[in-house]
């Protein structure tokens, strides 16, 4: 299934008249909130760890290519 298939039209639309540059900060955002998201599971299974070792947690998830 293409991606453009999951999306309503006006949606697809939308996309098709954004710049590239628009495009790029609209990935970077949720790209910034799924790392947010992963932080909070992450403090969830671990309250003990501190923001550094969230942190570098969540840098060897993203480097290792795990969910």
């Amino acid at each position: 299934m293409h991606p453009s298939e999951e999306l309503h039209p006006i949606q697809v639309a939308g996309y098709a008249r954004m710049s590239p540059s628009k495009k790029h900060r609209v990935f970077l955002n949720l790209m910034n909130g799924i790392r947010e998201l992963k932080i909070v599971g992450l403090r969830a299974q671990h309250p003990e760890w501190s923001e550094v070792e969230l942190r570098r947690e969540l840098a060897r998830i993203v480097r290792n290519g795990r969910t």
